[in-house]
């Protein structure tokens, strides 16, 4: 409970005392405000925060011109692949810029407005980013996200605290990831982190500093140490067999431990491990992979207290910390 009211306590300090939460629901009997996720977004205002509850339908691409927070509901078994899903988010406008992302599953899509800059993604599930104006893209931030296969241009100056996946750095810094037959690096920092399938042949003047690298090229990574067979515990061989295995399977199946012998065991700059369990932002340990136990609000019990007809309603709402 201290953790979720801090959570909430953090919202109203950053987007103000008057900001509206909006719960969007569209399974069948439904106790959401809402129904369509772009009908809350719509009726929402600078500020607000819009929970999508979780669907086994999912919800349809939206357009987003407003700084929102959006928060995903996860489910509760791990073993299913239940998140709220969003088929696309598209960035409309520079109105969206510092808007929070946290929880969900969604594509982002920055075509119709450049000089977007200042969105934060935390513990989403990203297939893709797809901008048009690569160049006046820049100063995002992604902590916990998986970020499927991101083989564009996204931008400048981003920072990446303990991701996993494939996306390009231009002028930007990633700590404690696994990265995974990234196609460039240029003038980034790459830290504390896995590089599986890389190559020194795709990349110029970076800074690589303790990193572990699987099936490296023949070029030497600067401040970084071969595998030779004990970074990981599963899922990823030290010559880069089973490359793809993040991405055909639900990959909280896998663990990215570092074995207690491993080069990548206490390695880090910082002392702590090498890849997504070290760092600032290291992922819970009771989980092996993606929607860890955090202190996102979880609604166990809703009461709606009147029959909504377009005024104001009474609500009775109980919420927990997912564990």
């Amino acid at each position: 409970m201290k953790k979720q009211l801090a959570t909430l306590a953090v919202c109203f300090l950053t987007f103000g005392s008057f900001a509206k939460i909006r719960i969007v629901d569209n399974n069948v009997n439904n106790p959401g405000n809402y129904s369509s996720l772009q009908k809350a977004i719509d009726e929402s205002v600078d500020g607000d925060t819009v929970y999508i509850k979780f669907s086994t339908i999912g919800y349809d691409a939206v357009e987003l011109s407003k700084r929102l927070v959006m928060i995903g509901e996860r489910n509760l078994d791990k073993n299913l692949d239940n998140v709220s899903k969003v088929k696309v988010i598209d960035i409309k406008s520079t109105n969206a810029n510092g808007s929070v992302f946290i929880g969900f599953n969604s594509s982002f899509y920055f075509y119709s407005a450049n000089n977007i800059n200042n969105i934060l993604f935390q513990r989403m599930d990203i297939p893709t980013i797809e901008s048009s104006f690569p160049s006046s893209l820049n100063n995002l931030i992604f902590i916990n996200c998986f970020i499927r296969n991101c083989t564009n241009d996204i931008g400048i100056n981003h920072t990446f605290y303990n991701c996993i996946g494939k996306f390009p750095l231009f002028h930007s810094i990633a700590r404690n990831c696994v990265l995974q037959h990234t196609y460039r690096f240029d003038n980034s920092q790459i830290s504390n982190s896995i590089l599986i399938g890389y190559s020194l042949n795709y990349s110029s003047y970076c800074s690589f500093s303790n990193n572990i690298s699987l099936y490296p090229s023949s070029n030497t990574i600067e401040n970084s140490s071969t595998d030779n067979g004990k970074g990981l515990v599963k899922g990823v061989g030290n010559n880069g067999s089973n490359l793809n295995l993040i991405f055909s399977v639900p990959f909280y199946y896998i663990d990215f431990h570092i074995q207690a012998d491993g080069n990548g065991k206490n390695f880090g700059t910082d002392g702590t491990d090498v890849g997504i369990y070290g760092g600032l932002y290291p992922w819970p340990e009771e989980m092996t992979g993606f929607f860890p136990s955090d202190n996102t609000p979880k609604i166990i019990d809703m009461e709606i207290k009147n029959t909504i007809t377009n005024k104001t309603i009474d609500v009775n709402l109980k919420a927990k910390t997912v564990k």
